[in-house]
């Protein structure tokens, strides 16, 4: 991301500073800027920085949702404006036993990315995040196996 540019008191135009982020363990992208309105740095999400300035929410809305579920996709086309009911309803397509499954036909084999996110609902990039254990790392065939028998 960049700054916004700038008009120096010469009338010359600078452009924007890159701004370096700071990727968070919960996969977002923080920026640090400074405020000129309050003369301090803030610490903000770069989703929500995009959102903010760029989709309309005339609704009002209090969260941000990644479309395809990849929380450094900071595009302005894969974000929208949600309720916290909705993101977390739309973050849970998927449940452990899915999950289980899909790890289990990629290990055989035969099957592509693209066909798993078709037939789960999900995105190509989920099922690759999945596989490359990056996303549902914590979720085991033994832990199934024990919330079913204590269920029971």
């Amino acid at each position: 991301m960049r700054s916004v540019p700038r008009i120096t008191d010469r009338g010359h135009r600078r452009q924007g500073k890159l701004i370096d982020g700071t990727i968070t363990s919960t996969g977002y992208i923080f920026l640090r800027i400074f405020r000129d309105s309050e003369q301090r740095y803030i610490t903000t999400a770069a989703h929500r920085l995009v959102a903010i300035t760029w989709i309309p929410n005339p609704d009002n809305l209090p969260q941000i949702d990644h479309i395809d579920m990849d929380r450094m996709n900071n595009a302005v086309e894969n974000m929208r404006w949600c309720t916290r009911t909705e993101n977390l309803r739309w973050a849970s397509k998927l449940n452990e036993e899915d999950v289980l499954e899909i790890r289990d036909i990629l290990s055989e084999g035969g099957t592509t990315q693209r066909a798993l996110a078709e037939r789960f609902g999900v995105s190509k990039q989920l099922i690759g995040r999945i596989n490359a254990g990056e996303v549902w790392r914590g979720v085991h065939r033994k832990d199934l196996r024990d919330t079913r028998a204590t269920a029971g």
